[in-house]
């Protein structure tokens, strides 16, 4: 009797055994399946990040060439501006010294007439 209760013993001990065994491979195999899942999401998270900062590095860079497009219009505008300015001065000088002309020949044109119409009186 003593022998059979040790073999039960045994042969429950050995099943014990056997389902602590199943227990941690599936714990294992669980743990594994969920560190898979994990690891897929962190991918996908990564790969969604590093696209965003791509769109977001895209756009800024197109932002800055628009800048860059921009500057360089209002300089070469600014350039334009200084031109026209130039110009100007130099048609107002014109302006003015043919209106000083002007003024002169008036001036002496009524001298001389003044004094032909005096000499007539």
């Amino acid at each position: 009797m003593w022998g059979s209760t040790r073999k039960e013993n045994s042969h429950n001990k050995e099943c014990s055994d056997l389902q602590s065994f199943i227990d941690v491979g599936m714990i294992i195999e669980k743990i594994q399946r969920e560190n898979y899942v994990r690891k897929q999401k962190s991918v996908q998270q990564i790969e969604g990040v590093a696209n965003d900062l791509m769109n977001w590095k895209k756009s800024h860079d197109s932002d800055m060439k628009s800048l860059e497009n921009q500057i360089e219009f209002l300089k070469m505008r600014k350039e334009q501006i200084r031109q026209n300015s130039t110009e100007m001065t130099v048609l107002a000088d014109q302006l003015r010294h043919r209106l000083t002309n002007i003024r002169e020949m008036k001036i002496k044109n009524q001298q001389l007439f003044g004094d032909q119409e005096d000499m007539q009186c």
